[in-house]
């Protein structure tokens, strides 16, 4: 069952969902943004839908602590994830996006709203917080 940790303040906003092979496919509740999701001490790969209500603006985290990969779904056929040069992330045979699958991968998306069809688009943002080996840079820490 999936692990989630609530903000008990208002300095610490996000809530912190931990997920595992166990709760893959994992649908996320657009009340749980902003969120922070991570795959601690999964030995499998994790697959997360993003909320198919999301409004522009909301923002889900999504950071790689175990090898595994996390895959992230926009739900709906025609809702995208796209990369911050514009590109489509959501380039999986089934319409998903790999973002991570290395200790210290970190993918920040932002929905951008509906594209004017209807369809959500996603901004992703990805980043390497470590040097490759397990251990992280400390500017980016």
């Amino acid at each position: 069952m999936a692990t989630i940790v609530r903000p008990v303040d208002s300095a610490s906003s996000k809530t912190v969902i931990k997920l595992t092979q166990a709760d893959s496919p994992y649908t996320l509740a657009r009340d749980l943004c902003p969120c922070l999701i991570i795959n601690e001490g999964a030995t499998g790969a994790v697959t997360v839908t993003l909320p198919g209500d999301a409004k522009g603006g909301e923002q889900v985290e999504a950071m790689c602590l175990a090898a595994q990969d996390i895959i992230l779904d926009p739900g709906n056929a025609v809702d995208r994830i796209i990369g911050d040069d514009g590109t489509s992330l959501t380039d999986l045979a089934d319409g998903k996006a790999l973002i991570g699958d290395a200790i210290g991968e970190k993918c920040t998306l932002v929905c951008l709203g509906d594209d004017g069809t209807g369809d959500l688009e996603w901004l992703a943002t990805l980043q390497q917080l470590n040097d490759g080996t397990g251990v992280f840079n400390e500017e980016q820490a």
